[in-house]
């Protein structure tokens, strides 16, 4: 990926909410070369073992597993992919291992995709190293 072409990126949306995963999908899923979705935590770690996404995007607060749960899971597999943390209660986050960037409910269309851009960039600076 060059610069912070978001063309190539396979994407993770993991969120409970319908409505909200839908809202995050339906901003990504135009710039991006495709998008998985799961409605928790569990489901979302066995898609990402299953896909092996470029980039997660991620709720806190889900049933089953909940999103601190599954970043350490992820993590365990995968210390480089980029993690950013979508909650409505932003003290969850801040002390939360494993994430890159975490963005407070509701999403901004603008934000969410400067977050997915400084992913990319953080992706491009580690593959040169």
């Amino acid at each position: 990926m060059a610069s912070t072409d978001l063309s190539k990126l396979r994407v993770l949306c993991v969120e409970d909410d319908e409505i909200a995963r839908l809202s995050i999908v339906n901003i990504i899923r135009r710039r991006t070369a495709e998008v998985y979705m799961a409605a928790n935590g569990q489901e979302g770690l066995d898609v990402f073992m299953e896909k092996r996404p470029d980039l997660v995007v991620a709720d806190l607060a889900m049933p089953v597993m909940d999103g601190a749960e599954m970043i350490a899971s992820i993590r365990e597999h995968d210390k480089e992919v980029p993690i950013v943390i979508v909650t409505a209660f932003p003290d969850q986050g801040k002390n939360l291992d494993g994430a890159d960037y975490i963005m407070v409910k509701p999403v901004h269309k603008d934000l969410l995709l400067e977050l997915l851009h400084a992913c990319v960039r953080k992706m491009n600076e580690k593959n040169k190293d």
